[in-house]
């Protein structure tokens, strides 16, 4: 039992517990230690490796919040870190020689939304911001410490991890932010066919925002040549009036198949295949009807109906007179 006197309180209360006995706040570890033996459930070695499994347990936990905890201050510190060196790079911009383009650059930041990761297209919101600086006359050299402030923390530590070089300079930041963020042909195909208009939005700018989804889709499949647009609308057209359980068995390889001649093989070598599987499955093998339903000669059955004779009426016999 000496094993017991090893153990934190902590540890004996946990395990009077689970030997179900009713502990109370006042009991002391001495008291503890006697609670556990009297129980009708103490046997040592049982007790002895129920004790090691709560002190491992309690362990573990304790290094698992140690582990978040350390975690957490480590993010609290890269924030304040990051938030310092988005201030350091705002400050050289504001202070840069007398080209009195201070007062612009506060107006420019408040004309345009924080990137909102979700409802947003990474591409669209970079043009946005390079339209919005050009007309504010921010230099081009200060562009990137403005849109670090203006994207969420877990993107702008993407780019605050890179080196200074490439944090600081605006084109390669794009370029970091279009690799990783940038959204495929078929979703900018999609949003070019069910975009609509905002109440709030021109129709300008909902010209503008169709325009550059057609772009984004065409250029995200390399199309540069009228011969390939052509041929990607037609493909579309075509996609557009297929059947959904169609569309389903190509589901893996169907935003690949931009090409009219390949996409109607397949189309048509499906509808064969579907054909030819329809057709065996309402074909009757031969000889079924006739084993389903015998006809008369093939169960041997006379032509015509077996005549019987009646029975002859049985003669009287006359009686001789007297």
């Amino acid at each position: 039992m000496a094993f017991l006197g090893k153990a934190r309180k902590e540890d004996l209360i946990i395990l009077a517990r689970e030997l179900g006995e009713e502990v109370t706040p006042d009991l002391k570890i001495i008291d503890l230690r006697n609670l556990i033996v009297a129980s009708t459930n103490y046997e040592m070695e049982f007790v002895k490796e129920l004790l090691n499994t709560v002190i491992s347990q309690r362990t573990e936990e304790a290094e698992q919040r140690k582990l978040e905890l350390e975690i957490e201050e480590r993010r609290k510190r890269e924030e304040r870190e990051f938030e310092l060196e988005k201030l350091k790079l705002q400050n050289e911009s504001f202070n840069s020689a007398g080209n009195g383009s201070s007062r612009p650059k506060i107006d420019f930041l408040s004309m345009i939304p924080k990137f909102d990761q979700v409802n947003n297209d990474i591409s669209l919101y970079l043009i946005l911001f390079e339209r919005q600086a050009q007309a504010a006359d921010v230099p081009k050299e200060f562009w990137a410490s403005h849109l670090l402030s203006l994207l969420p923390y877990e993107i702008a530590q993407l780019v605050a991890r890179e080196d200074v070089g490439i944090s600081r300079d605006f084109e390669k930041v794009k370029s970091l932010l279009l690799k990783r963020y940038k959204l495929t042909a078929e979703k900018f195909r999609q949003l070019f066919s069910k975009h609509c208009k905002s109440p709030t939005a021109t129709w300008k700018d909902f010209a503008y925002e169709v325009r550059n989804y057609f772009h984004g889709w065409i250029s995200g499949l390399d199309i540069s040549t009228f011969d390939q647009l052509k041929e990607l609308i037609i493909v579309d057209q075509i996609k557009r009036r297929v059947p959904p359980e169609v569309r389903e068995h190509y589901i893996d390889e169907w935003s690949e198949l931009n090409n009219v001649e390949k996409l109607t093989s397949k189309l048509d070598d499906y509808d064969a295949v579907r054909t030819k599987r329809d057709f065996h499955t309402s074909t009757p093998r031969k000889g079924a009807e006739n084993r389903a339903h015998p006809t008369l000669k093939q169960k041997r059955y006379p032509e015509q109906s077996p005549k019987f004779l009646e029975n002859p009426k049985p003669e009287k016999k006359k009686i001789d007179q007297p």
